[in-house]
This record gives structure tokens, sequence and C-alpha cells, in this order.
């Protein structure tokens, strides 16, 4: 009897645990249904000799364009960017418009890592998945890779790293959340 009890208790303690697929199908559920995001990240580049750090409001809209506006440093504050979703995905900024992505780099820049990061986790198969206090998945493509942080119980977007060819060229931490 004391056995049975004992692989019951073992059966419900592990059976409760969600699986890798559940975690992904969860986060892209969340991602696929929600309108909004806007969260503040300080964003460090580190494309050259230095780094520099930003602090940006990223707001998300599933329908629409994407903003990223500075907040730091002074020198650049209120600067605003305006991430296109159409078939070639561009930045606007004071109505003049960009395309200054590389296809095989996107989501690796500063401007628009954000964006594809929520990309990948409503569309792509992560190569990597763990979960303790957060929730890590990596997406891989030729020369980049991308580590996501998210938060255990809301999904949000808490960090991010993006590597090209295995060094880290910019990673965003959150600093405010309004979900």
């Amino acid at each position: 009897m004391k056995k049975l009890f004992f692989l019951l208790l073992i059966f419900l303690i592990t059976g409760c645990e969600k699986s890798d697929e559940d975690v992904i199908n969860s986060v892209r559920t969340h991602y696929n249904e929600v309108e909004t995001i806007s969260n503040e990240y300080i964003i460090t580049t580190n494309l050259s000799d230095k780094a520099q750090d930003f602090c940006v409001n990223f707001l998300y809209n599933k329908d629409g364009s994407d903003i990223i506006t500075v907040l730091e440093p002074e020198s650049i504050k209120g600067l605003e960017m305006e991430i296109l979703k159409d078939e070639t995905p561009m930045i606007s900024f004071d109505n003049v418009f960009l395309e200054t992505f590389i296809e095989e780099n996107l989501g690796a820049s500063p401007a628009d890592m954000l964006s594809f990061a929520i990309y990948d986790l409503k569309e792509k198969e992560p190569s990597y998945v763990s979960v303790s206090d957060t929730i890590k998945l990596t997406y891989e493509y030729d020369k980049i890779s991308k580590d996501v942080y998210l938060n255990l119980e809301s999904y949000d977007i808490i960090g991010l790293e993006v590597y090209v060819d295995g060094n880290m060229i910019t990673n965003a931490n959150i600093k405010a959340s309004e979900g």
C-alpha cells in the first residue's frame, strides 16, 4: 500500500509539469491572441568597440506597425521608429521610410530585435526550450541565434539576447511592463 501511494504521489508530482511542447503551444497561443504590448527595455548594443545602452519603449500592435521610442540617452530622446510589418520590413522615421533590413540579419539590430522576437514566438519552432524560474526559448537561423527569456506566468519578454556567428551583439532586458 505504501508503495502504491508513493508511486501515485510521484505520478501526480511529475504529471503536473508542462512538457516543452505544451509550453511552446501556450506561448504561441498567447502571442497570437494578444492585441498590444507596451514594455520599456534597456537595450545594449555590442556592435563596435564599446557597448552602448538605450532605454526604449516598445509598443507591439498585432494588426499594425510596432513603435519604438527612445527614452534615453537624452541626446536622442524622443526618436521614434515605426517597424512596418508588410511584405518588406521597413523602418519609418519622421515619414521617411528606410528599407535597411538585410534578409539574413532580420531581428539582429536594436531597432527590430523585439518585433522579430515576437514573430519567432508566434510562428517559429524553437531549437531549445528550458523552463525554470523563467522560460528560455532559442531560435536559430543561418548566422543568427536568439535566446528569448519569458516571464513564467505572463509570458512577457523579460530578456532577449541576439548572437551573430556566436557573438552576442545585442541584448535587451525589461525595465517596465504594461502588458
